[in-house]
């Protein structure tokens, strides 16, 4: 892995995903992250779709990636304040631009990868992770519950031939959709979604009005690319889509919309949420 790797960078999304090639509808992200590694304090490091947690109160990087072909998400890679951040936001007032943004999300989000929407929809898909950390975080018992209960398993894009041979053989060919299959394709005509807490799409499920579950083991207490957003938007054993709406709103919540009219200010109002936070230069300036 190159210290570089940037959004929409061909090379770095290689490395990453290998021949599964992105969709061109992620280009309108490059503006959002050319201002977000300009604004990142200086000396702190700014990379992209990783997590690691400096710890001790301070703040050694900060972490972004892309979801639903037109946001980024903004963390410190820190758990403790990219946590309060998340719940503070998620009590913020609802704006106006927040009720727009989010139907622009519903009807104009598409998939990360160039994917086939050739396919016959299905009513209950739980999108799995990659291979990389499926056997750490994914609730199988849960899963099968769920296979037994009419659901449908769509593999992540980039599964390794095994996973997709144990998923084949533990479930039935019929009950495993294609791993090159769009993903969002389904999401948009299923009314029941499931995923782990390292993916988008649940969040997208509740931007669409989908049933949505979370097939994390209840032990795993390790911080995902999206898991202090389900935390903070969790109520009881559901998920709210009006805390979801609120941290769209918050302009410091760190998630960061090209439908957003000053995404710009954005960016800048996360770095400014926590410019009390003791900073530790990572990079020589």
């Amino acid at each position: 892995m190159a210290d570089n790797e940037v959004l929409n960078d061909p090379a770095a999304h290689f490395f990453k995903s290998g021949n599964v090639v992105r969709n061109d509808v992620n280009s309108r992200l490059t503006p959002l992250r050319d201002a977000l590694h300009s604004a990142c304090p200086k000396g702190v490091k700014m990379e992209y779709d990783l997590w690691y947690d400096s710890g001790n109160g301070s703040i050694k990087g900060y972490l972004y990636t892309d979801l639903m072909s037109s946001c980024i998400l903004i963390r410190a890679a820190n758990q403790r304040y990219t946590n309060s951040v998340m719940v503070e936001a998620s009590h913020h007032h609802i704006t106006p631009e927040a009720d727009m943004v989010w139907d622009k999300i519903a009807s104009q989000s598409d998939d990360k990868y160039a994917l086939l929407d050739d396919v016959k929809p299905k009513d209950f898909v739980v999108f799995l992770p990659g291979t990389n950390i499926a056997a750490d975080i994914v609730d199988w018992k849960k899963l099968n519950r769920a296979v037994e209960q009419g659901a449908y398993v769509k593999p992540h894009p980039i599964s390794a031939p095994a996973v997709i041979a144990k998923l084949v053989n533990d479930y039935g060919e019929e009950r495993v959709l294609p791993k090159k299959a769009s993903g969002h394709y389904y999401l948009e005509n299923a009314s029941i979604i499931g995923c782990c807490t390292n993916s988008e799409m649940g969040l997208l499920g509740l931007i669409k009005e989908k049933s949505v579950y979370i097939f994390d083991l209840p032990e795993d207490n390790h911080m995902r690319t999206y898991t202090s957003i389900y935390r903070a938007i969790k109520v009881g054993d559901n998920f709210s889509g009006e805390k979801l709406k609120r941290i769209i709103s918050a302009p410091y919540s760190g998630f960061v919309s090209v439908f957003h009219s000053d995404w710009h200010g954005r960016i800048l109002s996360y770095f400014n949420h926590l410019k009390e936070v003791p900073h530790v230069a990572s990079i020589n300036t």
